[in-house]
C-alpha cells in the first residue's frame, strides 16, 4: 500500500468517524457541529459528562489526550446505556465503524446522565469489570505505543553499562513516535503470545514518523528493531515486528568508522570510551580464584571459560583486569585482540575478499540521507544489501553482478534515509553492526531513560536483587 492510497483510506475513515460522532452528539442533545472541531469536541464532552477541569488541560497534552479521548468515549456510551464490553471495545478499536453504526443504524436514545449512570453502577453488588479491562488495555496500549516502553536486558552485550536482568523504561518521545506498520496485533504483545504468532500481515500500513525532540547522537544508548530479523520463510519481518535490541550508537549518518587493534575511531579521531567497556581477556593463574572475588569484581560467572586448569577467558573492563592482575593467585591478565587481515566470514559485509574482523574493521562510511555513492566492485556488498532491504524500493534486485532497480543496473545511488552503526559496550561479546550492518532511521524505537528494577539471573531470588542499579541511565558514563 502506497502513501497516497493510505492517506485516502485514512481520510475516508476519519470522515466516517466524524459523521458517527456528529450523529451521536445530536442524539444526546448537543449541537452536531461541535463534534467536528478537533480538541474542542473533547472540551465539550468533558463538560457534558461532568469531568473535572484538569481533564480539559490534558486534552492538549500529546498522546495523553488519546487516553482522555478513550475515557470520554466510554462516559459518552454510558449515557446511551451502551457501556458494555463489545460497544466499548469496538468504539476504542474501530471508532470509524462503530460510531456510524450506533448513530445511523441503532440510533440509541440518550437515557441517563453519566453521573447518574456512575451512581447506579456503584450500587450494584456484582461489579462489571468489562469497562475496567477495556480501558486499561486501551490506555496501556496507547502509552506503550506513543510514550513509554518497557524493555529487559536479555544478554551481556552492554555490560557493564547495562547488565543482564536490568529492567528499563524507554522513552518513545525522544526520537519521535513511529505509527504502527502492522495494526492487526493482539494488544500488549510483541511478535508472539507464548508459542503463537500474535500478529497478522494481512494489513500493512506505511509507517509515519512523528518528530521527536532530539536526534540520535553519537554515544547515545538506543533501543531499536533488529534489522535482520527474519520470519519462518527467511524474509525480513515488518519493522515493528522485529526484535528489540539495545546498543550504543557509535557512529551516525555520514561518519567514517574504523577499528584498529580493538580501538574505535570516528572520522579519524579516537572515539568515546564507556567507563566500563569490556573486552576479552586471557587470565593465567597459579591457584584458585574464589567466587567471592569474582562477584566483588563484577565478573560474570556465566562468561568465564576454562581453557585448562590455570587459564581462563572472560570479558572484563581494563579497570577490572588491573584489579584482577593484582590478585596473588593471578600471574597475568592479557587483552585478546584478533590478528590484522584475519577475516571473519560472519563480519558485515561478509563477502569472500573481506579481511575485516571485530578488532580490525573499516574504514566504513555510514550512509546519510541524500548522500550519493558510486557503486563499485569494492563497495557493492557493503551497500547493496542495505539499499535492497531497507530503502523501500518496489522492484529491486541485488546479486554479484550489481544492483538493479526496475530492471536497470544502477551505477550510483542516493540514499532515502539516515543510517547508524551500533555496538555493544561488551565489545567482544556483542552481535552488533559489525556482524549485521547498519541500522536504518526507521528502525529506531526509543531512548532508555530509567532502570526501574534489576535482578541478577544467575543468583537465587533471595540474593539476586540489585537495588543500587535503580535510577536514571547515564548515556555518557
Amino acid at each position: 500500500m502506497g502513501y497516497t492510497t493510505f492517506f485516502i483510506i485514512l481520510a475516508v475513515l476519519y470522515i466516517l468517524y466524524k459523521a458517527g460522532l456528529y450523529k451521536l452528539f445530536e442524539l444526546a442533545g448537543l449541537e452536531g457541529w461541535k463534534s467536528i472541531i478537533p480538541l474542542y469536541n473533547l472540551i465539550v464532552l468533558t463538560d457534558f459528562v461532568e469531568k473535572p477541569m484538569w481533564w480539559k488541560i490534558l486534552v492538549f497534552v500529546p498522546y495523553i489526550n488519546i487516553i482522555i479521548w478513550g475515557a470520554l468515549m466510554i462516559e459518552f456510551l454510558r449515557g446511551f446505556k451502551k457501556a458494555t464490553f463489545w460497544p466499548m471495545a469496538l468504539t476504542l478499536a474501530v471508532p470509524f465503524f462503530c460510531l456510524p453504526y450506533l448513530g445511523f443504524v441503532e440510533k440509541p436514545k440518550w437515557q441517563i446522565s453519566p453521573k447518574e449512570a456512575r451512581d447506579l453502577k456503584k450500587k450494584k453488588k456484582n461489579r462489571d469489570w468489562a469497562e475496567s479491562i477495556v480501558f486499561a488495555v486501551f490506555a496501556v496500549t496507547v502509552m506503550k505505543w506513543g510514550v513509554l516502553g518497557a524493555f529487559t536486558i536479555p544478554t551481556s552485550s552492554m555490560e557493564n553499562t547495562l547488565l543482564t536482568g536490568d529492567y528499563l523504561f524507554v522513552s518513545k518521545l525522544h526520537y519521535g513516535v513511529r505509527t504502527p506498520e502492522t495494526p492487526l496485533q493482539i494488544p500488549l504483545t510483541h511478535k508472539r503470545l507464548g508459542p503463537i504468532k500474535s500478529y497478522s500481515t494481512l494489513l500493512q500500513l506505511p509507517p509515519i514518523q512523528i518528530p521527536g525532540f532530539k536526534e540520535v547522537e553519537r554515544n547515545d544508548i538506543v533501543v531499536f528493531n533488529w534489522p535482520r530479523d527474519l520470519n519462518e520463510d527467511g524474509d525480513l519481518l515488518p519493522v515493528d515486528m522485529k526484535e528489540y535490541y539495545v546498543k550504543r550508537c557509535v557512529a551516525i549518518a555520514g561518519d567514517t568508522l574504523e577499528i584498529r587493534e580493538a580501538e574505535l575511531f570516528i572520522n579519524g579521531k579516537p572515539a568515546f570510551k564507556p567507563e566500563d567497556m569490556q573486552h576479552t581477556h586471557i587470565i593465567k593463574t597459579n591457584g584458585k580464584i574464589s567466587r567471592e572475588t569474582l562477584d566483588e569484581l563484577g565478573i560474570n560467572i556465566e562468561e568465564l571459560q576454562a581453557l585448562n586448569s590455570y587459564t581462563y577467558v572472560t570479558n572484563i573492563s581494563d579497570d577490572v583486569a588491573a584489579k584482577l592482575e593484582a590478585n596473588p593467585n593471578v600471574d597475568e591478565v592479557k587483552k585478546h585482540i584478533e590478528q590484522e587481515n584475519q577475516g571473519n566470514a560472519r563480519i558485515f559485509p561478509s563477502y569472500y575478499s573481506n579481511k575485516w574482523n571485530q578488532d580490525w574493521y573499516g574504514p566504513l562510511v555510514i550512509p546519510k540521507k541524500e548522500m550519493t555513492i558510486k557503486l563499485t566492485e569494492e563497495n557493492l556488498y557493503t551497500y547493496g544489501h542495505t539499499i535492497a532491504d531497507y530503502e523501500k524500493l518496489k522492484d529491486v534486485e541485488f546479486n554479484k553482478n550489481g544492483l538493479f532497480i526496475n530492471g536497470n543496473k544502477v551505477e550510483e545511488y542516493t540514499f532515502k534515509q539516515d543510517y547508524y552503526f551500533m555496538m555493544g559496550d561488551n565489545r567482544h561479546n556483542s552481535l552488533d553492526s559489525r556482524f549485521w550492518g547498519f541500522v536504518p532511521a526507521d528502525h529506531i524505537m526509543g531512548y532508555p531513560l530509567f532502570i526501574h528494577w534489576s535482578k541478577n539471573p544467575n543468583k537465587p531470588i533471595s540474593r539476586g536483587y540489585r537495588l543500587d542499579r535503580i535510577g536514571l541511565i547515564d548515556h555518557r558514563e
